[in-house]
């Protein structure tokens, strides 16, 4: 037997219903406008790699800006020439790991420069290299509030030359003229200058030479020359070098940490600012 809807109860149906539709039809459908194109799924080379690459020998840098070596460089085709100049402020030259030698070149005769800071140029930093059979390894002699940081510098005339108020660190010399030498004003540390003929060479003033090894070269381990002043020397290792001269050169007016010479064994009385001799040179 087929049941009846009464027509109370279709009304109540009908009513809900009408009140659903009216209920979903109060609220907003969206813009209809379709939206932008896919965005750009690639970076731009630029993005990639925003600094600048050199790939030639001779290069002159003279903007502000970020730098990279690309491979290993040799002297340009003239002899004595430099492989990089700098010639602006703000400059940071990653040598991404490469070599320049200065003897990779087609002529023969004395080795070029490697990097030359030409004119008093500010802020400069350069970092992660290896110098080879160069005059000079870097010339930085006139930078100004520069770092230079993981070099190393290897059968030069002379390696680094620190300007004024510089900072150079773990930097490595060996079997060079001069190693490291070092400017007004700066501060040497955590760097090793063995094996060649004077090691740490201080030609300035105010300096501070902290926390270096100065081994085995053939004049002197750590020199500072006569009539500087402020110079500081504190917690170095300098052994091996030639005994007629020193371990250590330290002329009146400059400050230095206690020289513990030779001995072994455990240290067990200091102020913390020791310098260490493995041999008795006069110092």
């Amino acid at each position: 037997m087929k049941s009846k809807i009464s027509p109370s109860a279709l009304l109540t149906v009908s009513l809900i219903l009408t009140g659903c539709a009216l209920t979903n039809s109060s609220f907003g459908q969206g813009s209809l406008t379709p939206p932008a194109g896919p965005a750009p799924m690639m970076k731009t080379l630029d993005q990639l790699e925003p600094r600048t690459p050199i790939s030639t020998s001779g290069y002159v840098i003279t903007n502000s800006g970020s730098y990279y070596l690309t491979r290993n460089f040799g002297n340009p085709r003239i002899t004595g020439g430099t492989m990089i100049t700098i010639r602006a402020d703000e400059v940071t030259l990653d040598l991404n790991g490469f070599i320049l030698d200065g003897r990779q070149t087609v002529l023969v005769g004395a080795g070029g420069d490697g990097i030359v800071v030409s004119g008093n140029h500010t802020n400069i930093y350069v970092f992660n290299g290896e110098f080879r059979n160069c005059s000079i390894g870097v010339a930085a002699n006139s930078a100004l509030n520069s770092h230079f940081e993981r070099l190393r510098f290897e059968h030069n005339t002379t390696g680094l030359i620190l300007g004024t108020n510089c900072v150079a660190s773990a930097c490595l010399a060996e079997e060079n003229g001069v190693g490291i030498q070092v400017g007004q004003a700066c501060v040497l540390s955590g760097c090793s200058s063995s094996v060649n003929q004077k090691g740490i060479y201080v030609i300035g003033s105010q300096n501070r030479i902290d926390s270096n090894m100065a081994n085995n070269n053939a004049v002197s381990g750590i020199e500072v020359v006569a009539n500087t002043y402020g110079n500081v020397v504190v917690r170095n290792q300098a052994s091996g070098n030639n005994c007629s001269y020193s371990d250590f050169v330290i002329p009146a007016g400059n400050s230095y940490g206690h020289i513990i010479v030779g001995g072994s064994g455990e240290i067990t009385v200091g102020s913390g600012w020791e310098n260490f001799s493995g041999y008795p040179c006069i110092f």
